[in-house]
């Protein structure tokens, strides 16, 4: 998994990088079909912006958070991914159940009927 952080306005500190890394790392802990997860971090006026991007096998999830302050917006931007990865998981499961309770075909492989 790569990870890449990049800012506009503001010069990112490794306090800001390790919060970001064991956010990410806590949210990700069982995913191994992450490839790769971008964030982007901006500041204009008074409004603190967080933007991430993770592509995983299949699909590119994106979301962005406004506030006031950067860490909050650095959260709310990392619950908007983990609430929609839950969303993907959940409807791929629920999708491999109603395939399992299909109907199996009347005929065996013999010709007799079931």
């Amino acid at each position: 998994m790569k990870l890449k952080i990049t800012s506009k306005g503001h010069k990112i500190t490794d306090g800001m990088r390790n919060n970001i890394g064991n956010q990410i790392s806590k949210i990700f802990h069982g995913l191994n079909e992450v490839i790769s997860i971008q964030v982007f971090l901006n500041i204009e006026k008074k409004r603190h912006i967080a933007d991430a991007t993770v592509a995983c096998k299949g699909i590119t999830i994106r979301a962005t958070d406004v506030t006031h302050d950067l860490y909050m917006s650095i959260d709310g931007v990392l619950k908007k991914i983990q609430k929609h990865l839950q969303k993907t998981k959940d409807r791929t499961r629920d999708l491999e159940i109603k395939e399992q309770l299909k109907p199996k075909s009347i005929f065996c492989a013999q010709g007799e009927i079931l």
